[in-house]
């Protein structure tokens, strides 16, 4: 198959720029990008345009309880009972309960 069309190269690179390649699909892509100078080119115009697309669009921190509803899917408790949206930077290590007792995640 020709990875070099230019219809082709445009799909796959904003696919990977997007991060929805994936698999044996996005390995063979990386090992093209070392190849390919032109292929690296349209992957940073592609990470160019969609950064700027989230540039335009507004930061919106995740409510408390959609904390409490990951932590819950993963087990996982706060050190301190702070989550990240409420501790700015300096939010608290999360710890994961498991049958042999806490790890720092």
């Amino acid at each position: 198959m020709n990875y070099l069309t230019e219809e082709r190269m445009n799909c796959l690179a904003a696919e990977y720029a997007l991060g929805s390649l994936q698999g044996p699909a996005r390995i063979r892509f990386k090992k093209l990008l070392l190849l390919h100078t032109e292929l690296r080119h349209c992957v940073w115009r592609w990470e160019a345009y969609l950064g700027k697309l989230s540039d335009a669009i507004p930061s919106e921190a995740p409510s408390p309880k959609v904390w409490q509803r990951i932590e819950k899917r993963l087990n996982l408790k706060p050190a301190t009972g702070v989550h990240p949206t409420q501790a700015g930077d300096s939010a608290a290590p999360v710890t994961a309960q498991g049958s042999e007792g806490s790890a720092n995640v």
